[in-house]
């Protein structure tokens, strides 16, 4: 994924569970460091990331 696609989940993950964007970022790397991810986040990074994947491949 592309800098600009990640930015576009991160946005998006941050819209849809009305936590600001830097938030968004901060706990995807706590994650990716130690920790599970908050259920609506994980939930909405699938999402975002299936539907970014899926507007590519149309």
């Amino acid at each position: 994924m592309t800098s600009a696609a990640g930015f576009e989940v991160l946005r998006e993950v941050s819209q849809h569970t009305d936590t600001k964007l830097h938030t968004v970022a901060e706990t995807v790397i706590t994650w990716a460091l130690v920790q599970p991810l908050p259920e609506p986040v994980g939930r909405q990074l699938d999402a975002a990331a299936a539907a970014l994947t899926r507007a590519r491949c149309s």
